[in-house]
């Protein structure tokens, strides 16, 4: 089965530009799992979801949920 390689963005940065925990390509690569992104505003959680979500739809064909605050 081909994987569709789309990115969100051209603007969107990589986990390592993020300097983002090294173990964490391991996590996104888990069957069944729950990633929580969280901290004080402004602290780049957006980000950090957005090349978060661009590495699995690189890599994987995964249904993403995401929710933000406000639900």
């Amino acid at each position: 089965m081909q994987l569709a390689r789309s990115r969100i963005t051209d603007l969107s940065p990589t986990l390592a530009a993020l300097a983002a925990p090294a173990i964490l390509p391991t996590l996104l690569r888990l069957e069944d799992s729950l990633i929580l992104v969280n901290g004080a505003h402004g602290i780049s959680k957006s980000t950090t979801l957005a090349a978060i979500i661009d590495k699995i739809n690189w890599h994987q064909q995964r249904h993403i949920l995401t929710l933000e605050d406000p639900i």
